[in-house]
């Protein structure tokens, strides 16, 4: 034990990021639990309270020591569970009001608020901050949540490694020596002279990057799913690759640009130990791919095969480093190395039981922040594939991004159909073609209709 511990590379950017101007909640990370029949309020505060006791993570703060932040494990945090009642008020306008900054020098960075909608209808909140979550996390704590709730803690599984131990890791002779082997790769790959993505905006980008988002939600029927995911079987790739392909030809087809980074994370859980522990696990992998009019769908799609994987060998390596690495020219209009993000998840669909009562995770209450210009975040849900384009509202107008996802389910069916296409023959069709054709700086864009 100590009095504290380093940040791991992730969270050292997230640290920094935290200060920027405007960020306000971009960074947290809500979930929202759909409850039918009341709920043992004074059962549900002792879960929350367990939860945070059994994952140091959560009770975890930040603060500044000799050289730098470090983080430090709290042992209580006085949590209290928030109750509100929605009466008249919408639920979106009650959800606005709970997700709030935090103070990452405060433990805990989590809240949970119940919020009473209706008689035996109630919405759990558990908003926490990307310090101390990730996605993955997130499955963990709804998981051990529902468990401790129903008072079952001897069916957990025993944790004998927490966070801290892993971003003592990433600090030492061992971790360092694992991270060097997978450098050579990504300077490779990103070494030269990386492009800027212009992508048509409807605004001029601000000087200083905003974080002001929106959502849009859409799916593929059942028809189309089956097809995309057969086609994926059929051409030894999987889902995640087709759909990386078809966004890339998407993004190239409103900038004009041949040569596309994209963004998307990874568990960052190589090692096995980690599975059921709660922490900022997660790295960003950033994707090269070279959407060229010349080129053949299926020559395309098994390029961006290759590059895949050979980015998911050399995951481990941490994004913060990569950026100090390039040696980037500073540039605080925008994120670094890549400015749009493909995610995609697979979960399980269905609600679950807690003591007999029905439970599902709830979607759509945005939170109006977007850390991306654009973020393509895909969940197989059986039996459909279920999308949500999160996009920056102080570049883009909502009518322009439901085109930008008309063309892209367009494109998905073009390539499925048509395999040989040519990339330069996938056209962006005349109803969609976006009133102008020029990024707000001037610079000329070749749309190929």
């Amino acid at each position: 034990k100590r009095e504290y511990y380093p940040l791991t590379t992730m969270q050292e950017r997230l640290y920094i990021l935290n200060k920027m101007e405007g960020i306000g909640t971009a960074y947290n990370l809500p979930v929202f639990i759909g409850i039918k029949e009341n709920p043992d309020i004074g059962r549900m505060e002792r879960a929350l309270n367990a939860l945070i006791l059994r994952h140091e993570s959560l009770r975890t703060s930040f603060v500044v020591r000799h050289d730098g932040p470090v983080q430090v494990v709290r042992k209580d945090t006085g949590f209290v569970l928030e109750q509100v009642e929605a009466g008249e008020r919408d639920a979106k306008e009650v959800i606005k009001e709970f997700i709030r900054p935090f103070d990452l020098s405060s433990a805990p960075l989590l809240r949970a608020g119940l919020v009473k909608l209706a008689e035996e209808d109630y919405l759990l909140i558990i908003d926490t901050h990307h310090m101390v979550n990730d996605a993955t996390s997130y499955r963990i704590i709804v998981r051990d949540f529902y468990i401790l709730y129903e008072e079952r803690d001897e069916s957990l599984p025993t944790l004998n490694l927490q966070f801290k131990d892993f971003s003592t890791w990433q600090k030492n002779e061992s971790g360092r020596a694992y991270i060097k082997k997978q450098e050579e790769y990504w300077l490779s790959r990103l070494g030269d002279t990386l492009p800027t993505l212009n992508i048509f905006t409807d605004y001029p980008r601000p000087d200083v990057q905003s974080f002001a988002g929106d959502v849009i939600t859409f799916e593929f029927d059942d028809d189309l799913t089956e097809k995309v995911k057969g086609f994926a079987n059929e051409r030894g790739t999987t889902l995640f690759m087709v759909l990386l392909a078809a966004f890339n030809i998407l993004l190239s087809k409103y900038s004009g640009q041949e040569d596309i980074i994209v963004g998307t994370p990874v568990a960052g859980r190589e090692a096995g130990d980690f599975e059921t522990v709660v922490g900022v696990f997660i790295n960003a992998l950033a994707l090269r791919n070279y959407p060229a009019g010349k080129k053949r769908f299926v020559e395309f799609l098994d390029e961006v095969k290759e590059h895949t994987l050979d980015a998911y060998e050399n995951q481990g390596y941490p994004f913060g480093e990569l950026i100090d690495k390039l040696d980037l020219k500073p540039d605080f209009s925008r994120n670094p190395v890549f400015d749009v993000e493909l995610n995609v998840q697979n979960i399980e669909s269905g609600s679950l039981g807690m003591q007999g009562q029905k439970i599902s995770i709830e979607q759509g209450y945005g939170v109006g922040a977007a850390q991306l210009d654009i973020s393509l975040d895909v969940v197989e849900i059986t039996p459909r594939i279920h999308f949500s384009m999160v996009y920056c509202t102080k570049l883009f107008k909502k009518e322009t991004i439901e085109k930008y996802i008309d063309f892209f389910t367009k494109i998905i069916k073009t390539v499925i159909e048509n395999k040989e296409i040519k990339l330069a023959d996938i056209q962006v069709p005349r109803e969609l073609a976006l009133a102008e054709k020029n990024v707000p700086r001037g610079e000329e864009i070749e749309f190929g209709f």
